[in-house]
């Protein structure tokens, strides 16, 4: 890994791929709350972009098209290299081809992580706040509301966790409680592995961006070639 690149990324993608991260790569996390408003993860990722910037060459950024979070970001010292998913989904299952495979599978998916699990920002750490304020009756109304375009729950194993048992029941236990279909998914680890050796690239390709510096992301280049 070259010394002269950064990575930044939201919380659940280092506690998810944390064992594919290289010991000397430079990390600078972000909390994963900020996904809620969009706007706020743009700044919060601009910040970082704005005080590290100067100290590298290289920006690797361990998000996706999240929202349109990172639409506007510009760095005027560095490069920025960006995987080309809508978001950690496509992270976690190694492709936005992978992604909507299963969406198209069943469109009604809720997707689960460790890496969610591990952060308690999830509608189910939601659910048992809304116990406590609201009982069970309302909290139980509020849930179906939350779900109600949701058919399944898919919880993605990936391989940097030596025992995942724990979180496959969480994940079970939720759908089972909310009367998802379960059903588990194996996750493809490859694209974020190449994120990890994307310091090499020179141009663009299909699945990262490489934005050179003093150029600003936009929208239309997650789906241009």
């Amino acid at each position: 890994m070259d010394a002269n690149t950064l990575l930044i990324a939201c919380e659940v993608v280092v506690k998810e791929m944390r064992c594919r991260i290289p010991e000397n790569l430079p990390l600078f996390v972000l909390n994963p709350a900020l996904h809620v408003y969009p706007d706020r993860l743009r700044k919060a990722i601009q910040d970082v972009i704005d005080q590290q910037e100067r100290q590298y060459g290289t920006l690797l950024l361990g998000y996706g098209l999240c929202s349109r979070a990172v639409e506007g970001l510009q760095s005027n010292h560095a490069r920025m290299i960006i995987p080309r998913v809508d978001d950690c989904i496509g992270i976690f299952l190694g492709s936005r081809a992978g992604h909507l495979d299963q969406i198209r599978k069943e469109p009604g998916t809720f997707f689960l992580s460790k890496g969610w699990i591990d952060v308690g920002s999830t509608p189910f750490e939601e659910y048992a706040y809304m116990m406590k304020r609201f009982g069970q009756k309302r909290a139980d109304r509020l849930m179906r509301e939350l779900l109600h375009n949701y058919t399944r729950l898919a919880f993605i194993e990936t391989d940097c966790r030596e025992n995942s048992s724990a979180y496959r029941t969480y994940a079970r236990e939720k759908a089972n409680r909310f009367g998802l279909k379960y059903e588990e998914i194996t996750g493809e680890a490859s694209l974020f592995d190449r994120l990890m050796k994307a310091g090499a690239f020179n141009d663009g390709c299909d699945e990262f961006l490489v934005v050179p510096s003093g150029n600003e992301v936009t929208y239309d280049m997650f789906f241009s070639k």
